[in-house]
């Protein structure tokens, strides 16, 4: 058995161990991932890390305790190291000097500001929007507190604000925080080694970094068990002799999948987002995106197993019906195979969850990789399936060749008819790549060429496919979207209502404000500002507030006209029944008006006296414009988001042909055009820039406006697409090549130029793309900076016209116009579109713009401790830095406020909350930009690398065609090339060396003609003496007999006669075949047809006995050299005729002509089944005047040899006693044409 054979026994045992010892390890890791063992190894590590932070803690309190000692001075600490440090470690530190907070190092939470030892130390304790671990630390005068944070427990919850454990604990995000020890029994204990609080893990294990263990190891059992497969095809197809061993290798495949399907796969491979049926199912048979990838690695492997096999390697040879069919099966199962693949990836794209749209290059995912890699896999099956149909034909004529194309393509319309939905890019996609593989395999094209069409027609291909379908999938979003904007409901204000409904009903201020015998004018201003200052804030500026007080017996005065209602109550009452849908749990109602915008109400009733009951009507209306006004994104609920990506959507609602609603970027008109308010129901129209959906409901019309997808996106999407192909295909010719390491063989000279330009260009433009993204992202945080500073700038002189005389602001600031600080702050907020807060020189929080914030616990009422540092270092009149409330960072702005005697009233803070969104939307806008743009211009740096390379090789190449074209002992072409450049040089010194050339082979050839005359002269000598000697023999015997008077004279004489004759008859055949060789004619190239020469030939052998010629020239039907047509005749002549004269008597001649094209030669072998040459004569046998024959003078091999190497050939044999010889003549291949 040979030790190199594929699928040997040897080999099936050692992959057979590793898939049993890989089955173990994998069911190992599995359970191991999902028991307890990882939970309590986390728990230990958590445990660790608390007790080096109580430890740490311990020693801040001691270092806080030194500084205050040698200052005197607590507030000193606010401009030490100390304050970092402490954040850094996310450690708190609180210092109280007789009972009040003195010095604190974060401002993030809502700590006690008088002191109180209310907690146990080392025990978790409760503040505003976390659990902390206290350490207390006493020494005179002074209370020193650090609190370690445990756990974040937030009031809202949304992406900003995620309550959990902090980064400094590796947890995963759904750990909760427990402090019943019997509830967990992953307990910690802290340094005191005492119960601070337990884990409770989540009850499904989410995903952590441990699960890659038994997903590498699953991975890899899979891919042993194709290796299995295929191993054992082949030992079984080799031992039984039988073609059994593919159908038996694809059915295991298929029952390999189809296990999988019926018994699942192992749990940390399902709990991947890869196998998760959200993004996309498509039934039973590819229920996700994994199960799909793991078809086409399993159908990919299928056709790896029929690409290599043997069978199908060679030229087909099958008779009769099989001749046809077996390519024709192979070229129909690949245009099934590429329907199939069209219409996975057509549901993938319009039916997943998935964006292929890589233009936006930030929504891509790994799902998205994941999605483009199956489909890859899909449509390279269909692409190997062609290879080895044409393959398997490649020696066919051309016309039997297209027929079984021409009639297996039929399949492609029918089952486009009959089955499937298909377009003029599936016929076109099936063309081209029939058409490329037809003359990759014809014109014997390298792999890397078939790789680059099949990533340029796929990138197209599928380019066209991703938008045309994404476009689908948008639109059909955009209905969904629309019906649900068609709702007036506000889902974020009925969120806010339902929290607001108890407060607002159980507000004794407000009953107060309300039960009053008389209302006048001042108490409906009273009630509306408590209203507005205490309940409709913040988001509520989106709406306009209405109030009306009136008794149960009042009437209703109703608009300008003077038209009333006789009793208030009941007309509320039957607005509400007829037009009002109750909110849960609130005694606000959502009004049914069909005005387009949202609209509610509530009534509050407060009894004066018996029988006299007071009621509160409260109406909000929203405004026309929809928009936040700053109002941060932190403090909606992940639940009241309605639709929480709106991004570049644009939407307006029209009552009766009127705008009342609007929102987004694009410039809606007041009115909509006739044309638009059709009843089509759903209507889209494209503009130039944008795509509209109109969607009709009764009087109301909805339109939704989003950026259409422009040309650049395509070639920007197509260009991702070609590099994703171009690695792909590169891996895949590495597994399906027998010898990969060739591929990465970089031979030419120009191809190094290529790759030395490119890898130049591209190095040079990251390093810049890189150096323009870090410049570009500065730029965009220094304006903000500067924004953020010019607004602080701005808002403090308009403070100035309202503040600057005041002498102090921390006793219940008020004036006529604003009752409260608040409400001046608010004013100018809504002005300068900016939240603003005032802190009191000690540092403690004075007014605000958006009292929710700090109402809601997300932020402490002390001002930032590192600004409140530096504002009260001697100089500083500034602090601009970046601060964050969960996970959200932003810019914050501090400046001194001075009254008219230059007395610090407040320290004003600009906190710039939407500069996270604006940096981060110009961030990612400018990383998609520059992506896109070294996209492209990487796929031009390929173009230029391969265009420049041209251009410099191209002198090369002429003067390496001028060196290869130099033939000696011929006048030699000079080379024209005008510029005066290195290639020049060479270029003139070529010239100069063919002139010098020239010249020594003329010298050489007169030396070599004198020589060979020479040698001439002694042949000839040689050939006249030897019949010299018995003439002169033959004449003395005749002298002495005509002296002897012999009686026979005349006999002899006639003998003597005879003899002479024929020896001067010997002698003049001698003179001539010499003369014939010295005056052999010059050649006359021209372009010849070799196969036409030898049938030319073949026909003077017709009637040759006893010998039979056969010529196999395989498909070529033409095959053309650069050669004399004569001496081509005389050398196959020559041979032809040695070939029938070496067959012994007695034996049947068998004289075979094979040519053989070979790159860029061409082959003619003339194989006879003659005596053989003896081994002392293969030297000789191109010598002039040897022959083994008993005539003739030897000229012919030697002239054969003559005119083969005129003609740049070469000619050689080879040759066995008693059974043949092969003569063998190699000429320069100019062109081959197959039938």
């Amino acid at each position: 058995m040979n030790k190199a054979m594929p699928g040997k026994l040897k080999d099936i045992r050692i992959v057979l161990i590793a898939l049993l010892a890989v089955a173990a390890l994998a069911a190992g890791a599995d359970i191991l991932y999902h028991s307890g063992l990882e939970w309590r190894l986390r728990t230990a590590r958590v445990d660790a890390r608390l007790s080096s932070l109580e430890r740490e803690a311990g020693k801040l309190l001691i270092r806080a305790e030194n500084e205050i000692s040698k200052t005197g001075d607590p507030q000193s600490l606010f401009r030490n190291q100390l304050c970092r440090d402490a954040l850094k470690k996310g450690i708190t530190l609180l210092v109280y000097h007789e009972g009040r907070v003195v010095y604190w190092s974060d401002n993030s939470i809502a700590f006690p500001l008088i002191y109180s030892k209310g907690f146990v130390e080392h025990k978790p304790v409760f503040y505003s929007n976390g659990w902390f671990v206290p350490i207390h630390h006493e020494f005179p005068g002074y209370s020193l507190l650090a609190l370690i944070k445990v756990y974040r427990q937030y009031p809202i919850v949304n992406d900003i604000l995620i309550s959990g454990f902090p980064e400094t604990f590796p947890l995963p995000e759904q750990t909760l925080i427990t402090f019943d020890p019997d509830e967990s029994p992953y307990h910690v204990n802290g340094s005191e080694n005492e119960f601070h609080f337990g884990l409770l893990f989540p009850e499904r294990k989410p995903n952590t970094i441990f699960i890659v263990i038994p997903i590498l190891m699953w991975l890899a059992l899979f891919f042993l068990l194709i290796r299995t497969v295929v191993l054992a095809s082949e030992r079984l197809e080799r031992k039984t002799g039988m073609p059994i061993g593919m159908p038996a290798a694809f059915g295991a495949l298929v029952i390999i999948y189809l296990i999988i399907l019926l018994t699942g796969l192992p749990p940390s491979v399902t709990a991947t987002e890869l196998f998760s049926p959200f993004h996309w199912s498509a039934g039973w048979l590819m229920p996700t995106i994994g199960h799909a990838l793991l078809l086409g690695l399993l159908i990919l492997s299928a056709t790896r197993i029929a690409f290599r096999s043997g069978r199908f390697n060679e030229p087909w040879t099958g008779k009769g019906l099989l001749r046809p069919l077996v390519p024709g099966l192979f070229l129909a199962l690949g245009i099934i195979l590429f329907l199939a693949a069209e219409a996975f990836f057509r549901d993938l794209v319009l039916n997943s969850s998935v964006s292929f749209e890589a233009f936006r290059i930030l929504d891509m995912t790994f799902m998205s990789l994941a999605g483009l890699i199956a489909m890859l896999m899909m449509l390279t099956v269909p692409v190997l399936l062609f290879m080895r149909a044409i393959r398997m034909m490649r020696e066919w004529p051309w016309r039997e060749c297209l027929t079984v194309i021409g009639v297996t393509a039929l399949l492609l319309p029918l089952a486009c008819l009959l089955f499937t939905r298909c377009n003029f890019l599936s016929v076109a996609w099936v063309v081209v790549m029939l058409a490329g593989v037809i003359l990759w395999q014809r014109k014997s094209y390298s792999e890397v060429t078939l790789m680059i069409l099949f990533s340029l027609v796929t990138g197209m291909y599928a380019t066209t496919l991703i938008l045309r379908y994404s476009d689908l999938k948008e639109e059909r979003n955009m209905k969904v979207m629309a019906v649900s904007l068609a709702n007036d409901n506000d889902m974020v204000a009925e969120g806010m209502l339902i929290d607001m409904w108890p407060a607002l009903e159980d507000d004794t201020v407000l009953a107060g404000l309300v039960r009053r015998e008389v209302i006048m004018a001042a108490d409906i201003n009273a009630v509306y500002r408590y209203l507005e200052d205490g309940y409709f804030y913040g988001y509520w500026e989106n709406y306009d507030l209405n109030i009306v007080i009136c008794r149960n017996d009042s009437p209703l005065s109703l608009g300008s006209a003077g038209t009333e209602a006789e009793n208030c109550f009941d007309w509320f009452a039957n607005r509400i029944r007829n037009e009002g849908d109750t909110i849960t749990r609130t005694g606000f109602y959502f009004m049914r008006n069909r005005t387009g915008r949202a609209w509610y109400m509530a009534n509050l009733f407060y009894e004066v006296s018996p029988g006299v009951t007071n009621g509160l009507f409260i109406e909000l209306v929203s405004h026309i414009e929809t928009y936040l006004a700053g109002y941060p994104e932190l403090l909606l609920d992940a639940t009241h988001q309605r639709f929480p990506k709106l991004r570049d959507i644009s939407y307006a609602k029209y009552n009766n042909g009127e705008l009342v609603l609007r929102s987004g970027e694009y410039p809606y008109d007041t009115e909509i055009e006739p044309g638009q308010t059709e009843r089509e129901e759903y209507r889209f129209v494209e503009t130039p820039d944008f795509k509209h959906l109109y969607y009709s409901l009764g009087d109301m019309t909805l339109a939704i406006s989003t950026p259409r997808v422009m040309t650049l996106d395509s070639i920007i999407t197509f260009a991702y697409l070609f590099i994703v192909l171009l690695i792909y295909v590169f891996i895949l010719l590495t597994l399906f090549t027998r010898h990969p390491r060739e591929l990465l063989k970089i031979e030419t000279f120009r191809r190094r130029l290529q790759l030395s330009f490119a890898g130049v260009l591209t190095v040079v433009f990251i390093i810049v793309i890189a150096g323009a993204l870090v410049l570009s992202t500065k730029q965009f945080s220094n304006n903000h900076i500067r924004l953020i500073r010019e607004k602080a700038m701005s808002l403090s002189i308009e403070l100035e016209h309202k503040l600057f005389t005041e002498e102090t602001l921390e006793e219940g600031w008020q004036t006529r116009d604003y009752p409260t600080l608040n409400h001046l702050l608010v004013k100018f907020s809504n002005v300068f579109f900016t939240d603003i807060n005032l802190y009191s020189p000690s540092g403690n929080l004075l007014a605000t713009s958006r009292p929710e914030v700090f109402t809601r616990k997300l932020e402490g009422s002390m001002i930032n401790p590192v600004a409140y540092g530096v504002l009260t270092s001697p100089g500083k009149e500034e602090y601009i830095g970046v601060e964050n409330i969960g996970n959200l960072r932003y810019l914050s702005a501090y400046l001194p406020f001075y009254n008219e005697d230059n007395k610090l009233l407040a320290y004003l803070n600009i906190p710039y909350f939407t500069m996270q969104n604006l940096l981060a939307e110009e961030t990612s806008n400018l990383i998609v930009t520059l992506i896109n743009f070294a996209l492209l211009f990487l796929l031009l740096m390929m173009w230029v690398s391969v265009f420049l390379s041209d251009r410099i090789t191209s002198p090369l190449k002429m003067l390496q065609q001028a060196m290869a074209s130099v033939v000696y002992g011929k006048r030699n072409e000079h080379i024209s090339y005008s510029s005066r450049d290195e290639v020049g040089e060479l270029v003139r010194q070529f010239n100069r060396m063919t002139d010098e050339l020239d010249e020594s082979a003329n010298k050489l050839a007169r030396t070599e003609r004198e020589m060979a005359w020479r040698e001439m002269a002694r042949q000839i000598a040689h050939e006249i003496k030897n019949p010299l000697t018995p003439m002169k023999l033959n004449v003395q015997q005749l002298f002495k007999s005509w002296n002897d008077q012999v009686p026979d004279f005349d006999t002899r004489m006639k003998s003597f006669t005879d003899n002479q004759i024929e020896y001067i008859d010997n002698l003049s055949n001698i003179a001539t075949a010499f003369s014939y060789f010295a005056r052999l004619p010059g050649a006359d190239p021209a372009e010849v047809d070799v196969i036409a020469q030898l049938k030319t030939t073949l026909a003077m052998f017709s009637h040759s006995e006893n010998t039979y010629i056969t010529l196999n020239a395989g498909n070529i039907s033409k095959a053309f050299i650069i050669a004399d047509r004569e001496h081509l005749n005389s050398i196959f002549f020559n041979l032809l005729k040695n070939a029938v004269q070496a067959i012994p008597s007695g034996r049947k001649g068998e004289i075979r002509i094979e040519i053989i094209p070979d790159d860029d030669k061409l082959k003619i072998k003339f194989m006879d089944n003659g005596a053989g040459i003896p081994d002392e004569l293969i030297p000789k046998i191109f010598t002039p005047n040897f022959t083994t024959k008993s005539s003739g003078m030897g000229l012919g091999l030697s002239i054969v040899k003559r005119y083969v190497e005129s003609a740049g050939g070469k000619i050689w044999f080879e040759t066995e006693h008693d059974k043949g010889t092969v003569f063998t003549v190699e000429f320069p291949l100019l062109n081959v044409v197959r039938s």
